[in-house]
């Protein structure tokens, strides 16, 4: 082989080298997400009461298949949140669809399964719970009322400072 080709192939070569070694690194970092936690966050503000609620799903695992949702006074600030039995409504381990709705300082939450109630109420937003049946959780995902909102289980993002969206 003649040293023109030998320059010509390491000039095609290399940038093919240096592309397949980004995609590589790009492929593994995403690798390095799986298990860690994915989360779906909408907030709840108060006016009079100046308190804040979180309605947080939390799903982890290698397959995705722990779950938690809760209704909690604490914002997730890292992968390590998981929710406060004394002071938070928690729907554990079952992939819970709930509803939500929220009229000045009060949250009402329809859901099928129900939560465990906490110890310790907060003294600022009213929580009310509405317990409901299978036929009237199909009538409210058809329901098209701008008032009651759904928030899936399913995660919508994978930091716990991202986009809060209350599907």
């Amino acid at each position: 082989m003649s040293k023109n080709t030998i320059i010509t192939i390491l000039i095609v070569l290399l940038p093919l080298a240096f592309w397949g070694g980004m995609k590589c690194q790009h492929e593994s970092n995403r690798f390095d997400q799986i298990g860690k936690p994915l989360f779906n966050i909408v907030e709840f503000t108060s006016g009079k009461a100046k308190e804040n609620r979180y309605l947080v799903s939390m799903t982890w695992g290698l397959t995705g298949d722990h779950q938690v949702t809760a209704l909690t006074q604490t914002k997730p600030t890292s992968e390590n949140w998981m929710p406060n039995p004394k002071t938070d409504y928690i729907w554990r381990g079952s992939f819970t669809t709930v509803f939500h709705q929220q009229f000045g300082d009060t949250i009402k939450i329809f859901s099928v399964d129900p939560p465990t109630i906490p110890t310790q109420l907060g003294s600022g937003l009213k929580i009310k719970l509405e317990s409901i049946t299978s036929s009237q959780f199909d009538s409210l995902q058809n329901i098209t009322n701008a008032s009651v909102k759904k928030f899936d289980y399913l995660p919508t993002h994978n930091r716990v400072d991202g986009p809060a969206t209350g599907r």
